[in-house]
């Protein structure tokens, strides 16, 4: 058969109430030429049986069954099985608005570009995706990158403050099927993903189409507890990465010093306080309950009384971690000027 212009993995997980939705979505998309790459990681739960149900009753999607590996797993194991002109992905608690494949074959058509972005939809848990306003496409792209520099002027800014996952992203497979999830971090492998895959693009297109629909959820990751000791572990392995990349970057005239571009991920690497606080409110104001009342009050006790032991560490961590990429970044400075001062004797 030939290959479908869209492949979509979905990394399945104890999601077995939301995953129906979720492919349901798919289902209901417009834009026809797709596949559906469903990765069981394991599940205990029945998400295999309902997936079995979805490949039985639609030849555009496809199982696989592994032992349970974790989402960057579960997702490296979608990448393999990739055949479509451009691939997405999608989390089994989250859902599309039904043009939401179109939009993207719209600009697949039009631009070909290496990396397609839109905007997504901020939805609580038991939103129905089906009664959510679709949005309306724009007639005007936010930018239209072309060339290597141009395209890490406009990554840049969403890149630095990671703040721009992977859900909402097509990308050529040509380009980034070979790219793989780092398997020795716990999160943040999103912006992991985002920072090499900047490497490779030279053509990027984004429009203000939110026909994502990303629900809230108590249980989500962006609830998990995390300790300080653990979160100052993964700054460090976030300048690690930004080590690595500036090595693998070193003579790209794109970015002649890129760990100064890149720190800010650094300081903005953890799950942002602001949105669990947010969340959390309003969610109260809405008379919600969240299974977990306890999670909720830890949250807001240590973001608003800012206790000691939680906020210290991590922030004692980040300026270290900084002070010594600067630190780093400063002698290899002074090392280039020295050695063009040389040459130009």
């Amino acid at each position: 058969m030939p290959p479908p212009t869209i492949s979509l993995i979905v990394p399945v997980y104890k999601e077995e109430f939301l995953l129906r939705e979720a492919l349901a979505s798919v289902q209901a998309q417009t834009f026809q030429d797709y596949e559906v790459i469903c990765v069981d990681d394991g599940s205990p739960d029945n998400c295999g049986t309902t997936i079995d149900e979805f490949v039985r009753s639609d030849s555009r999607f496809h199982a696989v069954h592994h032992r349970n590996a974790g989402v960057r797993g579960a997702r490296n194991r979608g990448l393999e099985r990739v055949r479509g002109e451009y691939f997405l992905f999608l989390d089994p608690d989250d859902a599309f608005c039904p043009d939401w494949f179109a939009a993207f074959a719209k600009i697949i058509e039009r631009d070909h570009p290496d990396q397609i972005r839109f905007a997504t939809q901020r939805v609580m848990p038991e939103t129905d995706w089906r009664k959510v306003q679709p949005p309306t496409f724009p007639k005007n792209p936010v930018y239209t990158a072309k060339g290597a520099w141009a395209c890490c002027k406009a990554l840049w800014p969403t890149l630095a403050t990671s703040e721009y996952p992977i859900w909402y992203v097509a990308w050529r497979r040509d380009c980034f099927q070979a790219m793989r999830f780092r398997m020795n971090t716990k999160f943040g492998e999103d912006t992991l993903f985002n920072w090499w895959a900047s490497m490779l693009t030279n053509s990027v297109v984004k429009f203000e189409y939110p026909g994502h629909y990303y629900r809230y959820r108590w249980n989500s990751g962006v609830f998990q507890s995390v300790s300080a000791v653990g979160r100052a572990r993964s700054y460090l392995y976030a300048v690690r990465e930004v080590l690595r990349l500036t090595w693998h970057l070193r003579g790209d005239k794109r970015l002649p010093f890129p760990i100064l571009s890149y720190t800010p991920v650094i300081w903005n690497y953890a799950t942002p306080s602001k949105l669990k606080r947010l969340l959390g409110i309003h969610a109260l104001l809405g008379g919600q309950i969240p299974p977990c009342p306890a999670r909720l009050v830890r949250y807001i006790r240590n973001v608003e009384q800012g206790k000691r032991d939680f906020i210290l560490p991590a922030v004692l961590t980040r300026v270290a971690a900084l002070f010594l990429l600067y630190a780093i970044e400063g002698v290899r400075m002074w090392f280039c000027l020295a050695v063009e001062r040389v040459r130009g004797k």
